[in-house]
């Protein structure tokens, strides 16, 4: 029995977990006891194992899309916070002694939005409407008039009352 059917196609949907949480694929090789390179080597050769660190990196790229979103908005979130208790005891109407503990208690708070992950997000999912590049700005921008005054001569060739 092979390395890669001993210990890789067993463990593919845990390769999959592990790479959807962030893990490198020499850490993946390490977790699995099994050589990078060959990890490597497998991932070049075998698509089943290729497809199920693809999927797991999808699941972990979208979460950083989600997040990234959520910071560019912000708004309220929910964070949990402790809080010192001091409790007296008493015998026989006397101070016995104190014991301190700390409670649990979820706290609403809100994060104001980040303007460079929004930048970020908008360069990157509208770089047609938010390109950095001014020459690039630019160039979109007499295209569309080149279409637009393509279009209007277009119309005069077709149209038999001008």
């Amino acid at each position: 029995m092979s390395i890669y059917d001993d210990r890789v196609k067993p463990n593919l949907d845990k390769i999959t977990e592990m790479s959807s949480e962030g893990l490198t694929q020499e850490q993946i090789a390490n977790s699995l006891g099994v050589n990078y390179r060959t990890l490597k080597r497998y991932i070049e050769e075998e698509e089943e194992l290729r497809k199920a660190i693809d999927s797991g990196r999808e699941v972990a790229i979208k979460e950083v899309e989600n997040a990234m979103f959520n910071s560019a908005i912000g708004g309220k979130v929910t964070v949990k916070k402790g809080m010192k208790v001091k409790k007296v005891i008493y015998e026989n109407g006397r101070k016995k002694g104190e014991v301190e503990t700390v409670e649990p208690y979820d706290e609403e708070v809100y994060v104001k939005p980040d303007t460079q992950a929004g930048i970020f997000l908008l360069k990157n999912w509208a770089k047609d409407r938010y390109s950095a590049d001014p020459i690039m700005h630019d160039l979109k921008r007499r295209e569309v008039e080149l279409k637009e005054k393509l279009a209007d001569n277009i119309e005069d060739d077709f149209n038999p009352f001008s």
